[in-house]
């Protein structure tokens, strides 16, 4: 592998995508807004509707902090694979324990028609599969 060909300066900060971009700023003023809001009508047991309606089930997915983290983050990945801090790469060969299971699956261990996988091989004596089947 090469020595990467930026700075510690050159690298993009996620502080920039999540807090200092004019639509971070406007996205977490509503999420405030929106959340305040919500907490106040609890508080206050003012029952308003929209908050017990589908639109509000809706808004509280978008204004969720783990919502805001991947779309705002998004631009900060793609600022990191345009840099060449990140890039692409295929699996390393061998990283795998095995090629290939007799069902074609990456992980014999967990293929039933595989004599590798233990007790979830169809034939092994311990196998729930068995216990519960003909005998």
């Amino acid at each position: 592998m090469s020595e990467p060909s930026f700075t510690a300066n050159d690298r993009p900060r996620l502080v920039n995508w999540l807090w200092h971009r004019w639509y971070a700023k406007l996205y977490w003023l509503a999420f405030a807004l929106f959340w305040m809001t919500l907490h106040a009508v609890w508080l206050l047991s003012l029952g308003s509707d929209f908050f017990r309606s589908t639109v509000s089930a809706y808004a509280m997915l978008i204004f969720n902090p783990i919502t805001a983290f991947v779309v705002l983050g998004a631009g900060y990945i793609h600022a990191l694979f345009s840099t060449g801090c990140l890039e692409w790469a295929e699996p390393a060969e061998g990283s795998y324990p095995f090629s290939r299971s007799l069902g074609g699956l990456n992980d014999p261990c967990s293929d039933p028609a595989d004599p590798r996988s233990g007790i979830n091989w169809i034939g092994s004596p311990q196998s729930r599969a068995r216990r519960y089947g003909e005998d």
